[in-house]
């Protein structure tokens, strides 16, 4: 799900490295320190897990990746899927050997750089229009980039990183829904669709394609700009064209101020405890602590978590969440490519209580650590569907100048040693939701736009095997 992931809101959240860290306000996880006002683990700048890309998708602002596209209607990218355009200039490259006998190598990066000093000079001389060095800098610095043909790389120019730092504050404007850009299609893929939000009030939903925003075809449109069109002032509507099914909808989403609860609660029948995580940001952790504590308050006898459609976030974020429920020892490790190994691991200090969780689809990254520590311990059934499978992590390093580079740097592994990129998780229990449900709007709440449990399929099997492991009949 980790392809253009541009935080109009889902989730890659960025670290930083010689910069300003753009996690802010969560606790610092241990061994985790600042240098210079950035945040810091064991030596290294803090990592992100998040943006998943979907097939067709989550994040890169590039590469049809998810623009983490919470769509505050925003822009601000990165842990749940370059940009078009530079991916279609990189593909008509390696195809059309038109030129020389195509077999052009480099020895060094001065022939290189003495190239691109060649094609400089041409341009200052025969081109016809006005050339603006920025532009031509930052298109120099994302083909850098590009070339990696890293799906979750991305230079952000400082337009861009500003917003992504805007976006991790945990309050912005916009409709409240991660976006990503369907490779396949072109269109705008809702990868998260925060709850609560105006966009999930209104009936956007996890899967839905959006061609046209105000009646603008956004189809092939650079996810950046498409996400300023749906970005917009408090209380000022925006009309999305979807396509969910085969079908074309529309909907009316009023923009809202977006305070971003990762985090809600609440106790069911039979003191079973519920707990929705929408995204591993850095507002998480607390609200995961005080989610815990209020639960916990209430004497619940069990806990049923809820990871579906949550493209992911934070590497420590969610390293320190899985600390509190899991047993001693390890939570995860990641590997680089020389081989050297990083190992999370958990105190013997955890709840006791029966768990699940609950996935999807759309259940990436960060979510995936989440919900893989808690089968490998064997601590709970995973319910659901099988989750998309991003086993690897990325780092975002600042450059000095406003702005910055992400690119992946290891791959993660769960407490047996699973890497589950490309092939997700397997949930112990198999449970498919209703067929057409997006079609049924009386399926929803009309408050909160959240799926009533009459329909909710998954979470009724979560209640029942939470039911089993407490005797209840």
């Amino acid at each position: 799900m980790d392809n253009n992931n541009i935080n109009g809101g889902m989730q890659d959240r960025t670290s930083m490295h010689n910069g300003a860290p753009i996690q802010n306000g969560a606790p610092m996880p241990n061994g985790t320190f600042m240098i210079n006002g950035v945040q810091m683990h064991n030596g290294m700048p803090t990592q992100n897990v998040s943006p998943v890309q979907i097939p067709g998708g989550p994040y890169n602002k590039n590469n049809g990746g998810m623009l983490k596209g919470i769509l505050m209607g925003f822009i601000a990218a990165f842990l749940v899927f370059g940009v078009a355009l530079g991916i279609k200039a990189i593909s008509d490259v390696k195809g059309n050997k038109t030129v020389g006998d195509g077999s052009s190598t480099y020895q060094s990066m001065d022939e290189v750089y003495d190239k691109a000093n060649r094609i400089k000079k041409l341009i200052d001389e025969y081109y016809y229009y006005d050339e603006d060095l920025n532009d031509i800098a930052d298109g120099i610095y994302q083909g850098l980039i590009d070339s990696l043909g890293d799906k979750y790389a991305d230079y952000y120019d400082a337009e861009e990183l500003q917003s992504v730092i805007e976006s991790n504050q945990g309050t912005y404007y916009g409709i409240g829904v991660v976006v990503q850009t369907d490779t396949e299609t072109g269109e705008i893929l809702v990868v998260n669709p925060y709850d609560f939000a105006p966009g999930y009030k209104a009936g956007i939903r996890a899967g839905d394609k959006i061609i046209a925003v105000d009646e603008i075809n956004v189809v092939g449109m650079d996810l950046n700009e498409a996400v300023k069109y749906i970005h917009g002032d408090e209380g000022t509507d925006v009309t999305l064209t979807v396509r969910r099914d085969g079908k074309e909808m529309e909907f009316v989403v009023t923009r809202a101020k977006i305070d971003n609860q990762t985090i809600t609660v609440k106790v069911l029948d039979n003191n079973i405890g519920y707990m929705r995580i929408s995204s591993f940001d850095g507002v998480t952790l607390d609200q995961y602590k005080a989610g815990l504590e209020e639960l916990i308050s209430q004497d619940i006898e069990g806990i049923i978590f809820d990871v579906r459609s949550n493209g992911g976030g934070f590497y420590y974020t969610v390293v320190e969440m899985l600390d509190k429920i899991l047993p001693e020892g390890k939570i995860v490790y990641t590997e680089d490519k020389n081989g050297n190994q990083e190992i999370e691991y958990s105190d013997a200090n955890c709840i006791d209580l029966p768990m699940c969780v609950l996935v999807d689809g759309y259940t990436a990254s960060a979510s995936e650590i989440f919900a893989g520590a808690i089968q490998d311990y064997e601590l709970g059934a995973i319910i659901g569907q099988k989750t998309y499978g991003k086993g690897i992590v990325q780092n975002t390093y600042d450059l000095g100048d406003g702005t910055a580079i992400k690119f992946t740097i290891a791959g993660y592994f769960t407490p047996n040693g699973r890497n589950i990129h490309g092939d997700g998780i397997t949930p112990d229990i198999e449970v498919e939701l209703p067929e057409n449900l997006g079609e049924n709007m009386d399926a929803y709440d009309k408050e909160t736009g959240i799926l009533k449990l009459e329909y909710d399929t998954q979470l009724q099997r979560a209640i029942s095997y939470m039911n089993e492991q407490l005797g209840i009949e």
